[in-house]
């Protein structure tokens, strides 16, 4: 009984062909999102220490906002009248300008795990195939090995 030469230039994992150690640009751009993301966060932390360890922090916004805000709305009833002092509102802008960047870091950590997670996602797919594949010759190897044994 002749058996055959065993080829060792064809692959028996096709599926690796495709995409061996290559990086997506999907996942070069997560990564760089999550980096960008995370630089922000920790922007905003150093800021927020900063506003609480030097309070006269607040004095460049006190110079921005010098007369006290007055809003008044007329009903066919009463008229309401809100006011806000500029202190208030030295101290309510850099919350704001905080909460806008805090957003916008978070934005870009989500979209950056998103596309690194589905690169992931793919990656085992494809590792899953090749468990299936390697199982499937590893039964049909034993099969073969039981049945030349009896």
């Amino acid at each position: 009984m002749k058996q055959d030469p065993i080829d060792t230039n064809r692959n028996p994992f096709p599926v690796l062909e495709e995409k061996e150690n290559n990086i997506s640009i999907k996942e070069i751009i997560g990564i760089l999102m999550i980096v960008i993301g995370s630089v922000i966060a920790l922007w905003i932390f150093k800021n927020v220490i900063d506003l609480f360890n030097n309070p006269e922090n607040f004095e460049r916004f006190q110079n921005l906002v010098k007369t006290d805000f007055t809003f008044q709305s007329a009903s066919e009833n009463r008229e309401t009248v809100i006011f806000l002092p500029a202190v208030l509102l030295s101290y309510l802008f850099p919350v704001i300008l905080m909460s806008i960047a805090v957003s916008i870091a978070g934005l870009f950590i989500r979209y950056g795990v998103e596309l690194v997670y589905g690169s992931y996602q793919r990656y085992k797919m494809k590792l899953s195939s090749v468990e299936y594949k390697l199982g499937r010759k590893l039964d049909d190897l034993k099969y073969k090995l039981d049945k030349s044994l009896k």
